[in-house]
Formats: structure tokens, sequence, C-alpha cells
């Protein structure tokens, strides 16, 4: 049975390591206990009260509401029930790392992912890594409560390089990386 070399891939948990501490440091009022006021997650809050009590009332998934715009769907806002088994491996970014420094974390990481599947530098793959996660549409975003367009954004690159992976017939490889970054 073949060892894990930890000698070939020191040089990236020490970049993961890296990208971590940055998003810690970067978010860092975040692990004092402060939280940004983001309007669209008040706004979110408000707009799911309704569904979140009758999901909460009956166990059934609500999929309309009546007090939004004379009747809306509510899988654009809110879902009782959900069918993503791979919540999990968020959740553990998240225990990990406060709110608004995951996002970043999960940027860097998807990023050097990619850069790594195009055969890029692995330093200069961490340099665009932090240029990815750090640009300044990000922080904005973040600070509005656009969470999903942000998780969006940072898992896109670890798609991307799924599917490369797919193209380039590493089937298992590109297939799991795929399938966990679009869950």
């Amino acid at each position: 049975m073949p060892s894990f070399n930890f000698k070939k891939y020191t040089p990236h948990l020490l970049i993961v390591g890296a990208f971590i501490l940055l998003a810690l440091i970067y978010a860092y009022p975040a692990l004092s206990g402060k939280e940004l006021s983001a309007g669209d997650n008040i706004s979110w809050q408000g707009m799911s009260h309704e569904a979140a009590q009758e999901h909460a009332r009956t166990g059934e998934a609500v999929l309309w509401t009546n007090s939004m715009f004379g009747g809306m769907p509510t899988y654009t806002f809110y879902l009782g029930k959900t069918a993503n088994y791979i919540g999990f491996i968020e959740a553990g970014i998240q225990t990990l790392l406060p709110k608004p420094a995951y996002f970043f974390f999960i940027a860097m990481l998807a990023f050097f992912i990619l850069m790594n599947v195009l055969g890029v530098n692995r330093w200069l793959s961490a340099i665009g890594a932090l240029a990815y996660a750090f640009s300044t549409y990000n922080p904005i975003i973040i600070a509005a409560g656009h969470d999903t367009k942000m998780l969006s954004l940072g898992y896109m690159p670890a798609v991307i390089a799924g599917i490369l992976l797919i193209y380039r017939s590493r089937w298992l490889s590109g297939m799991a990386l795929t399938g966990i970054a679009f869950a």
C-alpha cells in the first residue's frame, strides 16, 4: 500500500494554512463577536419569517407566499427542507472560521485549486488566490449581505477546475470536485 507523501504536499498545506490565517486577520472583528449589519440579511429574515413559521408548524416545504408582491414562490428566499447532503463540508468550515472569514477562505481555496489544475506554479497560484478572494467587489457584497452571491463566486473556480479534470479524463476526481463545489 503506497504511503502518503507529506513532503510533496507540505507547501500546499502551508499555503492553505496561510489562507486560513489571512482570512482570520482580515475578518478580525468577527473573532471578538462583532457581526456585519448586512441589510439584505435583515430583509431576508423578514421575507422568510412567514414561510419559516409555516414550515415549523406543518413540517412541510412551503412553496408559495401571499404576503410579498401579491404572491411569490418561496424557493427564491426560503427552503425549509433541503436535499443538499454535502452541506456538512460548509458547516465544518463555518465552525472553523467565523462568517466573513469563511467567504474569503473558500474563494482563496477554490481559486488555488483551479490554478493548480491549470498547472500554474503553486506560489503564483497562492498570489492569484489572494487577488481573487480580496478583489474589491467581494468585501462590498459581503457587507451588503449577498451571502449566496459570494458563495457562488467563491466556489465557481472549483467547479471550473472539476470540469477541466473531467475533460482531461480524470473522471473520479473531476466528478467529486465538481459535485462538491456545485452542492
